[in-house]
């Protein structure tokens, strides 16, 4: 069996690496863990050297915390949304039905998770599911701070079910490496936001890119040589 090496592209140590990678973390609140997401059922926080990304890899100096405004945190394990695939929308690949069916939520806060040790000199793209069978006519906002403020995106749960997601493009981590994800339900009176999963990819740098299509093109004609 192979060994699972950790991965640095995803943290500040990877501006030091020849070959940068850009992997895919994700959290998923609920009762069901699943594979290779990092998964809470409470409060509480995954240090870094035990982040990992999607294909199991350690994201070294990653960590991430969930924290909230109030102490009453709250979990439901349940075919909520089953069969993702049906569902359409803008449904990122890496979302799976074990982590929409899932939801954790605070009752009369908001949630706040903060995602420390990323590389400030990458952005990142931000994937939210926010959806529950129940109370359709509800709906959840996630903003996003890093070196600026990001959104709010609103989501109504009813459309959640259909497919919706929130989706922030090239969010900048703070000069700390830092992007604090906060959710909230946009209701007056009694607050009770949800949310199902979060997917962070890390965005190829311009450079990499030009580098990756310079040695296709070199590899193209080398075979024509050939």
């Amino acid at each position: 069996m192979s060994e699972i090496k950790p991965r640095e592209g995803f943290s500040q140590k990877s501006s030091y690496r020849a070959t940068p990678i850009y992997p895919k973390c994700a959290l998923a609140l609920g009762a069901t863990p699943t594979t290779n997401w990092n998964s809470f059922t409470d409060l509480g926080s995954i240090s870094a050297g035990s982040v990992t990304d999607l294909t199991g890899a350690t994201l070294t100096g990653v960590s991430i915390d969930v924290a909230s405004t109030v102490a009453d945190f709250w979990e439901v394990g349940t075919s909520n949304w089953p069969g993702l695939d049906s569902k359409g929308g803008s449904a990122p690949d890496a979302f799976v039905d074990s982590v929409t069916d899932d939801f954790g939520g605070v009752t009369g806060g908001t949630l706040v998770v903060t995602i420390s040790g990323l590389n400030s000199s990458l952005t990142y793209d931000i994937y939210g599911v926010t959806q529950v069978n129940s109370n359709p006519s509800r709906q959840d906002t996630l903003t996003i701070t890093g070196d600026m403020t990001y959104g709010p995106s609103t989501i109504l749960r009813s459309t959640s079910v259909s497919g919706s997601f929130h989706t922030f493009t090239d969010v900048s981590p703070d000069t700390d490496g830092d992007i604090v994800i906060t959710l909230s339900e946009d209701v007056s009176g009694f607050k009770n936001p949800i949310i199902n999963g979060l997917l962070i990819n890390a965005v190829p740098e311009p450079s990499s890119i030009c580098l990756l299509a310079a040695g296709l093109l070199g590899l193209l004609c080398l075979r024509r040589r050939k």
